[in-house]
């Protein structure tokens, strides 16, 4: 279920800041979810947007738009300065804790995806057609972020890392042990397909 979590501006304080899209040169948006703890598509913020920095969350800020909804957006996503990326050197405070919706959950649950971009093309791979899937291993720690990711098998023309580079994006559930969140080790695909 997606929750939008609605608040008037002016009961907020933050910095403001902008939506900043200098480190991908493919993506021209940046992109959020707006709810933590449960399964949520992703946002489109555009590039230059101006928004309200509220706080970090290990790699995530959380962010106000102009709609006053509130975001998780990667924290190098977002710049202090409207044309040149200055990240904001805030200092983290714990991802929100997802035990109380969690809880309900007995037994045990492998970890699950929440929020997973979709991998970049490489310029070379586009233009040879390249298709297929990237195997990595990683660990899914308890707070729900992939750590230790490795190439299990490789597809080559630099879309190894393009998957590697979209995998640290991605927020998953992590396994749950009788309604606790536990560390585990896990395989993903990352599946490169070409629109038709």
């Amino acid at each position: 279920m997606l929750i939008l979590l609605r608040t008037s501006a002016s009961a907020q304080s933050g910095q403001d800041g902008f939506i900043d899209c200098s480190g991908r040169k493919d993506r021209h948006f940046a992109l959020a979810f707006e709810e933590f703890c449960g399964s949520h598509a992703s946002t489109k913020l555009i590039c230059g947007e101006e928004v309200q920095v509220l706080k970090r969350a290990g790699p995530w800020l959380n962010i106000l738009t102009k709609d006053n909804v509130q975001h998780y957006v990667r924290i190098e996503n977002v710049s202090s300065g409207p044309r040149n990326l200055a990240p904001f050197n805030l200092p983290s405070q714990p991802i929100p804790d997802c035990s109380s919706t969690w809880s309900g959950l007995q037994g045990t649950h492998n970890p699950s995806v929440l929020f997973a971009p979709d991998p970049e093309y490489t310029v070379e791979a586009r233009r040879t057609g390249l298709q297929g899937t990237v195997v990595l291993s990683l660990n899914i720690g308890a707070d729900g972020i992939a750590r230790d990711i490795k190439v299990k098998r490789a597809l080559g023309m630099g879309l190894d890392q393009k998957a590697v580079e979209i995998v640290r994006e991605w927020l998953f559930r992590p396994a749950l042990e009788n309604g606790k969140t536990i560390t585990t080790k896990l395989d993903v695909e990352v599946v490169f397909r070409l629109g038709t």
